[in-house]
């Protein structure tokens, strides 16, 4: 185990300091500076080994204070735990997630229902390292279809007191074709090793790029692109500018982006067919939330990613801090309008379409508040950023104990419970 690792590291420690303190008092300088660097070196294995345990004490207890105190660039951060998982020396979740986690969503039998949802792996590039994190399925992205750098600098913002983030990246990505390369790779790497591709979901979020005049166009080409690698394809819906602006144009608009995508479907292969999904954000207004329940109803939409990002500021600790930032709102204090939306959906669609819920999940507790609500499985961001890998483990075995304590034999029986409790 890892503990009796780091034990025998600790342990090789002590005797090379014991020797190196011998040999500091007989040796020559050679031998000192050659025990110094052996001490350093088995340090450094040890620290390692140490780290890789997602639910080691250096996450909880060294690397998320220090990194809560830290004043780094958001991005910069970002991007060295990105080539981090993307090289393989990320930590790795070795827990086993309960039996009653164990779920089947668009042909995928899964072993939990935590999802990693997009905004971490933009381009693709550390899908295993994401995986390995104890995610059962990762959602990359927002991609545009051609390269774009985004907003300018700084443009993500972190409050501790609040959990949260506020960021305006303008969908930075390195276009669809780079993506749809780096997720080729993955497949090949996991067709070599033999690993089974149906025991975790890989998704693509397609956005339109800023250039670009209207979203249907760059959903066809995403849907063209992304569909013979990828386990899903989510249409995210551009978010509004301000509060109380609607998000669907009008429901003939949102007609044509269904249209577009199912025909852009229809031409490919029988296996290139993959499921068609939409995302919306928690500032959906109710014309919003009965145009998009109706469409789907109507079009047969694959299933729906009730994201938690919102343009509004509600409940914030630093309020008047956080108010002088243009940019979405993500992490806790979306919590509340994240699961009214998913409860909201879930009702005027009637249990028929399947939500992946998001938006201020960081518990157990939370997650099975966003399954009795209707969704189907739940999505993580913020709560990563916030408390690091150790959060993945935390909630899955929280998750299964609530489940258990509630008297739920699987997960999928939560699913909705709080409207049938309701009429009943």
């Amino acid at each position: 185990s890892t503990v009796s690792v780091l034990y025998w590291s600790l342990g090789k420690m002590q005797n090379v300091a014991n020797t190196g303190l011998a040999t500091f008092r007989t040796g020559s300088g050679a031998d000192k500076y050659f025990r110094i660097a052996a001490l350093s070196a088995i340090g450094a294995i040890g620290v390692y080994f140490w780290a890789k345990d997602s639910e080691s004490m250096f996450w909880s207890e060294v690397a998320i204070p220090i990194y809560k105190r830290s004043s780094f660039d958001e991005e910069y951060l970002h991007a060295k735990f990105v080539r981090l998982l993307s090289r393989g020396k990320g930590p790795f979740d070795y827990s086993t997630p309960g039996t009653n986690l164990a779920m089947e969503l668009f042909g995928k039998k899964l072993s939990h229902p935590v999802m990693l949802g997009a905004g971490v792996d933009r381009n693709g590039e550390c899908i295993f390292g994401c995986l390995g994190l104890g995610f059962s399925g990762v959602e990359i992205g927002s991609i545009t279809p051609q390269k774009q750098a985004g907003s300018g600098m700084p443009r993500v913002f972190k409050f501790r007191s609040d959990d949260a983030i506020i960021h305006r990246l303008g969908n930075p990505s390195r276009g669809l074709a780079v993506v749809a390369y780096f997720l080729e790779q993955y497949r090949q790497w996991e067709h070599r090793i033999g690993h089974p591709s149906h025991t975790s979901l890989i998704g693509a979020n397609i956005a339109r790029n800023r250039i670009s005049s209207d979203l249907i166009d760059d959903a066809r080409i995403g849907v063209k692109i992304m569909s013979e690698s990828a386990d899903y394809i989510s249409v995210c819906l551009p978010p509004p500018r301000s509060h109380g602006e609607n998000i669907i144009q009008s429901k003939e608009w949102l007609e044509d982006v269904i249209n577009t995508c199912q025909a852009a479907r229809q031409k490919l292969p029988d296996e290139h067919r993959k499921p068609i999904l939409l995302k919306i954000t928690a500032d959906a207004t109710e014309a919003d939330r009965k145009t998009l329940s109706s469409v789907a109803l109507q079009k047969k939409i694959d299933g729906l990613i009730l994201s938690g990002s919102t343009v509004q500021r509600p409940g914030l600790i630093s309020f008047h801090y956080m108010s002088k930032h243009a940019g979405v709102l993500s992490g806790e204090p979306v919590k509340d309008m994240s699961l009214q939306l998913i409860s909201d959906v879930y009702k005027m669609t009637n249990g028929k379409i399947p939500i992946i819920g998001s938006g201020g999940i960081s518990s157990g507790r939370d997650a099975l508040a966003a399954i009795e609500a209707g969704a189907t499985a739940v999505q993580l961001h913020t709560a990563l950023v916030s408390y690091g890998p150790p959060v993945v483990p935390a909630i899955k075995r929280q998750l299964s104990l609530a489940l258990h304590d509630q008297g739920y034999h699987n997960v999928k029986d939560a699913v909705g419970v709080a409207h049938k409790a309701a009429n009943s």
